[in-house]
């Protein structure tokens, strides 16, 4: 294969990455930051302080962050090193006040404590706290819990979220080509859970339902 063709193919290359983020985003734009929007909002009509969606929200914020370091990855990360790479590399370095997030010991609190406890038993492990109160994201309580904004966290992260759009499609500071590795890590695991769907939609005589409006998300 000669020069031209070497390089034209890894122009296809990165115009194929840059696409795919950018249909990523879409989604993300239509789903997440929506979904995030709305779930904000729902405050009035709460009952005695219940019903405001403080722990899904966090809960999707949390999984935004590690799908973005899943992604905007240079090489294979998943889980924590996911989360650990979107905080290092992005957040810290785009959110604007650096002071309230830059301490070595929050990003273990978020991933272990709040994530891992939301995921696996529904709230946090002990000693944290969620409030919509919109203030200080990060406060002491006067019973000795560690207290979570989830609305002052929520806008710091679009911030961040926004930034690193501009980045990736309108100054270009962050090269598409470099997450090849990470996009690809995401389309194989999802690829690998492909076919538990396909048997069991083939082992069932489900209902059909027509489809209306946009299609759901899909990574390709």
């Amino acid at each position: 294969m000669n020069r031209r063709k070497v390089i034209n193919k890894i122009q296809l290359k990165e115009i194929d990455i840059a696409e795919k983020l950018k249909n990523l985003f879409t989604n993300l734009d239509n789903y997440l930051i929506t979904d995030l929007d709305r779930m904000i909002s729902i405050e009035k009509g709460c009952m005695g302080g219940f019903g405001r969606l403080n722990y899904p929200m966090m809960m999707t914020i949390l999984a935004a962050m590690e799908l973005l370091g899943q992604v905007l990855s240079i090489d294979e990360r998943r889980c924590r090193s996911a989360f650990k790479n979107f905080w290092e590399s992005f957040f810290i370095k785009y959110v604007k006040d650096k002071d309230k997030y830059n301490n070595s010991m929050l990003a273990d609190i978020l991933y272990g404590c709040v994530r891992n406890g939301l995921a696996h038993s529904f709230m946090p492990k002990s000693k944290i706290y969620l409030t919509k109160a919109g203030t200080n994201v990060f406060s002491r309580r006067n019973d000795g819990r560690l207290s979570i904004d989830v609305v002052t966290f929520y806008e710091d992260f679009k911030i961040v979220y926004y930034k690193i759009k501009e980045g990736l499609f309108i100054n270009e500071t962050l090269k598409s080509e470099n997450y090849l590795i990470g996009y690809n890590s995401l389309l194989h695991d999802m690829k690998n859970e492909i076919n538990k769907v396909e048997n069991y939609l083939n082992s069932k005589n489900l209902p059909v339902t027509q489809t209306m409006g946009s299609p759901a998300h899909e990574v390709s």
